[in-house]
């Protein structure tokens, strides 16, 4: 069973893996590969703890989305006139 700091599975429920890997380095003074192989344990030892929205390249691809679309909207009623 592999334990990690409140602060590292917090970064993992966000999606933020590397900032876990981070957080294991520093706090259990490892390289990065144990920290990553420490975080991947983790995230397969416990899939049932994490949390199910940790999908960050989704909602990254999602607000890049609106924004191209919000700014077509404002571009196309700026040459159409209103």
């Amino acid at each position: 069973m592999t334990d990690l700091s409140a602060e590292a599975v917090d970064a993992i429920n966000r999606g933020r893996k590397i900032e876990a890997i981070k957080f294991v380095r520093e706090q259990q003074g490892v390289g990065l590969k144990k920290a990553k192989e420490l975080v991947d344990n983790y995230i397969s030892e416990n899939p049932d703890k994490l949390s199910i929205h940790a999908n960050p390249k989704g909602s990254v691809n999602w607000s890049f989305f609106m924004l191209i679309l919000i700014l077509g909207a404002i571009i196309w009623v700026s040459v159409n006139g209103t």
